[in-house]
């Protein structure tokens, strides 16, 4: 996914990249792109920075594109999209600008939530997408975090209106630890730590001695199939905390470990895991 390139991918076997953009056989709407994600089927969701949603099959010959309309109660939510989810029961959700969006293929449609419309959601700028292994799907949002258990179909929330220790309300990243605590990621305060159990909020320091300086917009968290904390910035590169020694790594522009730790940017956007065990690293401006 790209600013204003459209789409690279790399099929399987070959050792170069294709395209799909405005100007490609199989185009696309718009080459501006903010989020794309992988179905169980392997068909291609895209969410776009102006035109919505567009749908690709998994053999790439055809697509299919969902746009706004304000006359339409089942149209998709917005021009732009934030985050896409598929969860674990095949759900597809979309966060956008204007609400929260759930794919219903059967009609090829969606339902939306909004905060004026049916009282679900703190804001409707949704901002990121995270399912935790009970299945429990968290949203992060410009005024705080919104939570929709499929069991009872409820959404519940938390901010700082409830919980003053939650310091800022523009959230942008989860994680979750092995205890079943979460790790929250937010645009200007830095990380919280959710007790699930207690109810409470606090706030996490990713560094023991207080003369470290801790960073403050967490793009994205991650923990890694060995607990290691994978923490995304926009502004300071990535940092590692190790789960035998709890010591911290930054890697970013300048790093100084080695050549191979040096990272072409510092604003981070997406940090994954395949299934190799391998960390991929998305930025801003910086490619992978």
């Amino acid at each position: 996914a790209t600013y204003n390139k459209g789409i690279n991918y790399k099929p399987k076997n070959q050792s170069s990249f294709k395209h799909i953009s405005t100007s490609t056989k199989l185009s696309i709407p718009t080459n501006g792109i903010r989020s794309i994600a992988t179905t169980k089927s392997g068909d291609l969701w895209v969410g776009t920075e102006d035109k919505g949603a567009i749908l690709i099959s998994a053999n790439l010959d055809k697509g299919q594109h969902f746009a706004p309309n304000s006359k339409d109660p089942y149209s998709f939510c917005d021009s732009l999209v934030n985050d896409i989810l598929q969860d674990s029961n095949g759900n597809v959700w979309f966060a956008t600008n204007n609400g929260l969006c759930k794919y219903n293929p059967e009609y090829s449609n969606f339902t939306q939530y909004r905060t004026e419309k049916n009282k679900t959601l703190l804001s409707n700028q949704v901002l990121s997408l995270f399912e935790d292994e009970g299945g429990v799907i968290w949203m992060g949002s410009m005024n705080g975090i919104n939570y929709w258990n499929a069991a009872t179909r409820a959404f519940k929330h938390i901010s700082s209106a409830t919980s003053p220790q939650m310091q800022n309300d523009d959230i942008l990243s989860f994680a979750e630890t092995p205890n079943g605590d979460y790790l929250i990621g937010s645009l200007e305060a830095g990380i919280s730590r959710y007790d699930s159990h207690k109810n409470i909020v606090a706030p996490y320091n990713l560094f023991d001695r207080m003369t470290e300086k801790e960073p403050k917009a967490i793009s994205s968290l991650l923990l890694d199939n060995q607990e290691n904390l994978w923490v995304g910035t926009y502004d300071r590169g990535v940092f590692k905390k190790s789960s035998i020694d709890q010591s911290v790594a930054n890697f970013n522009t300048t790093s100084t470990q080695d050549s191979d730790s040096t990272l072409s940017s510092n604003a981070i956007t997406k940090i994954q895991s395949l299934h190799s065990g391998n960390i991929v690293l998305s930025t801003y401006g910086g490619g992978l």
